[in-house]
């Protein structure tokens, strides 16, 4: 969990332990000046508080998305907190421009929460930024693509130079043996290998490949991309063997909540508080290692 997040819940505990010993003694008849003390710092001090640490850690991390200005969350609890202190301190000697400066500054603080948190909620702004993401990668695909100078694949040609200029054909090789191949990482460094060099290290049947890659009824299917919008699920339905990595860096008891299928890496990774890259990094390690 965050500082600022974390520093709200502690905030809030504390609080809830003055309010409820206020209100014990008032409950006797005991420090009745006290009462507006004793609402607030249960009210804001501690529900308000509280609720404003949940919602910056889990928000972000359900709706995939990030806090774009962290600073305001570090404003808004230093904030929230001068003026709950002032209004508490200073409610005896109400009217006064001091009670009324740290009025303003809790009111303040409730409509810069909203502000921090109502554009996470735009659901048409997370899919403007995932299109453009989206057009981004597509691009740059456009701009790595290389030719392959015969339209009949031979041996002879080298798998990555196949790959650019089919990448419908990646299933083909990964389902014929040459499981590293479905790292990208691995893809997008390949050395100049040549599709029979490649066959005979991994124990392929060649002329079996060579036949399928030239078939053109083969190859049809999309091939699975692993990125950061990838389904958990689709991810295990392809490749079980990350389940243990995924139990190892987020813990068992993820998989016994009903929507982990649906939820993207990114999702997965935010809501854990883990960097997206070194989880697609460790995936591509794990399935590299289970193909080799």
């Amino acid at each position: 969990m965050e500082l600022y997040p974390r520093l709200f819940i502690k905030a809030a505990l504390i609080y809830l332990i003055i309010g409820t010993f206020l209100g014990f003694s008032y409950s006797f008849n005991f420090l009745e000046p006290l009462r507006f003390a004793h609402v607030h710092l249960n009210l804001f001090g501690f529900m308000a508080m509280f609720i404003f640490g949940i919602a910056y850690h889990v928000i972000p991390r359900f709706n995939a998305t990030k806090i774009k200005n962290q600073e305001l969350v570090r404003v808004h609890f230093y904030l929230s907190n001068a003026g709950l202190i002032g209004m508490v301190f200073l409610h005896p000697v109400e009217p006064s421009f001091s009670y009324t400066f740290f009025l303003m500054t809790g009111l303040v603080s409730v409509w810069l929460f909203v502000y921090i948190l109502f554009p996470l909620l735009n659901d048409k702004e997370s899919e403007t930024i995932e299109h453009e993401r989206s057009s981004e990668t597509v691009a740059k695909s456009k701009t790595e693509t290389k030719t392959v100078s015969s339209s009949k694949i031979t041996g002879e040609m080298l798998v990555r130079d196949v790959l650019s200029q089919y990448p419908e054909k990646l299933d083909i090789f990964i389902n014929a043996g040459l499981k590293g191949l479905a790292n990208k990482e691995h893809r997008d460094n390949l050395p100049p290998v040549q599709i029979h060099m490649a066959a005979a290290k991994h124990g392929v049947d060649i002329n079996k490949l060579l036949s399928e890659l030239n078939n053109p009824m083969s190859g049809d299917k999309k091939p699975f991309e692993i990125n950061k919008n990838t389904l958990i699920g689709d991810l295990m339905e392809k490749h079980p063997e990350v389940k243990e990595l995924f139990e190892k860096e987020y813990g068992a008891s993820c998989f016994t909540c009903p929507s982990y299928k649906t939820e993207t890496i990114e999702q997965t990774a935010l809501m854990h508080n883990r960097n997206v890259d070194e989880i697609l990094l460790l995936i591509n390690k794990t399935i590299a290692n289970a193909g080799s």
